[in-house]
């Protein structure tokens, strides 16, 4: 799976930074929030309207659209982001 990844500082300040990531696949968020399990992504929301599934890793504010796209905002560094994609696609292995 391909990953197109562009980081920024985050809206929020600090010295955080927001990644976002575009995959080549779209994602099925309905199914995907169904298979989180224990990943460690926690309070799922889904807006049908826009497309996307909101939830949060820790601190970590994470965004999920059926495009494909994956924002990742408050991530103190592009590794900690990268960690969180790869729980993702792992996720959308299993689906």
């Amino acid at each position: 799976m391909k990953l197109k990844i562009n980081t920024e500082p985050c809206l929020t300040g600090g010295d955080k930074i927001m990644v976002t990531v575009e995959l080549e696949q779209e994602i099925d968020i309905e199914k995907f929030q169904a298979n989180l399990g224990d990943s460690g992504l926690v309070k799922p929301k889904i807006s049908k309207s826009l497309g996307v599934l909101t939830t949060t890793h820790g601190e970590k504010k994470v965004l999920i659209f059926n495009t494909g796209r994956i924002t990742i905002r408050e991530a103190s560094g592009e590794k900690e982001a990268l960690e969180i994609i790869d729980l993702i696609k792992g996720i959308l292995k299993r689906m």
